[in-house]
């Protein structure tokens, strides 16, 4: 009635503002989804940085040699390393820490969706990634 406190909006109005609250609502569970997982990853890199952390010796299997260990995790995290240099890349593009080279990508990416060239593009950029990281690694 007349008396009433709220506002009816017209049903488009109303409409879109249910969708900008849909997309503001996906755009938070994927912030949160992405920080998760990179709180995982930093939680594994601290662990492989502290190798005394969790260590507990089982009196029937083979002791382990603490130099052989301290190797497999340093060959373990520079495996890793990569990985986290790329999540922290798509991070800083994905927060515009880098204006510049974010706006370069957006271009790249929204000229091979116009062109229908995604998946190479994508496929093209994961070769060239591997076999820079083969030619550092040899």
């Amino acid at each position: 009635g007349e008396g009433s406190q709220y506002v009816k909006l017209p049903k488009s109005e109303k409409e879109d503002t249910d969708s900008t609250e849909k997309v503001i609502a996906k755009k938070g569970r994927i912030l949160q989804a992405q920080e998760w997982f990179i709180q995982k990853v930093y939680e594994i890199s601290e662990l492989l940085e502290d190798p005394s952390h969790g260590e507990e010796e089982e009196p029937e299997e083979v002791p382990l040699s603490l130099k052989k260990l301290r190797d497999n995790l340093k060959r373990f995290r520079r495996n890793l390393q990569p990985l986290l240099d790329a999540g922290n890349w798509i991070n800083g593009i994905l927060h515009w820490s880098k204006p510049f080279e974010t706006f370069i990508v957006f271009l790249v990416v929204l000229y091979s969706v116009w062109s229908g060239w995604l998946f190479q593009l994508v496929l093209l950029y994961l070769i060239g990634t591997l076999s820079y990281n083969y030619m550092h690694a040899t």
